[in-house]
């Protein structure tokens, strides 16, 4: 099986895995509705997370935020969960992109050869100095 085949399966596998769990959401919460009706719903809820994680990662962000602070009955307690938990999250989203990014330079590297070659002639030119 070839990478892009698995790759292919993998992002079938979790849109799948994505609408079930949308359909059997809806299902627990639309019960007297018919199968079609919570099927389109799953389908149109399935849709709008992927446009907001391609398109707007923060408003996601936001709306899991309210979605799991929502058992919270005691608004202040609520906010201040809410606010905490951004917190965290946009923090270790930060770490994440940097690492990203200096992966991405070592990515480029590989592909040129000339990040690491120059960090060479650097090393080279210190202990000549």
């Amino acid at each position: 099986m070839s990478l892009v085949t698995r790759y292919r399966l993998f992002w079938a596998a979790l849109l799948a895995a994505l609408l079930g769990l949308a359909f059997w959401k809806n299902s627990r919460s639309y019960p007297g509705r018919s199968r079609l009706w919570r099927l389109g719903k799953a389908v149109v809820d399935a849709g709008l997370v992927i446009i907001l994680t391609v398109y707007a990662p923060a408003l996601l962000l936001m709306y899991v935020v309210v979605w799991l602070t929502s058992p919270f009955k005691n608004r202040i307690v609520q906010a201040t969960a809410a606010f905490a938990s951004v917190l965290a999250v946009t923090h270790l989203a930060g770490v994440v992109f940097e690492a990203v990014a200096v992966l991405a330079v070592f990515a480029v590297d590989l592909l040129s050869g000339q990040v690491v070659a120059r960090m060479n002639k650097r090393n080279q030119l210190a202990k000549a100095a």
